[in-house]
């Protein structure tokens, strides 16, 4: 099993076992990529935006009884263990 990555493998707590593939509730209680590294001139720390970001990814089309639930792009591709 890989170690966990610093970014992506944070309070992922799902049943496929790992990555930060969450609903957009969840994503909204995490910091942006973006603003923790500083990346936009003047940026302060603010929370992920989820599907109203432009590298907010989907992962799955949810159901009625689970939430749809995507990831940060920017974070790269969660590697999902099966």
């Amino acid at each position: 099993m890989k170690p966990p990555h610093p970014l992506t493998d944070r309070g992922g707590d799902n049943e496929e076992g790992g990555g930060m593939i969450l609903t957009e509730k969840e994503a909204q209680t995490k910091f942006c990529h973006v603003t923790m590294a500083g990346t936009v001139e003047g940026a302060a720390r603010e929370l992920c935006d989820a599907s109203k970001c432009m590298a907010w990814r989907w992962h799955d089309d949810g159901s009625d009884e689970q939430p749809r639930r995507g990831y940060c792009g920017l974070a790269g591709k969660p590697e999902i263990e099966k």
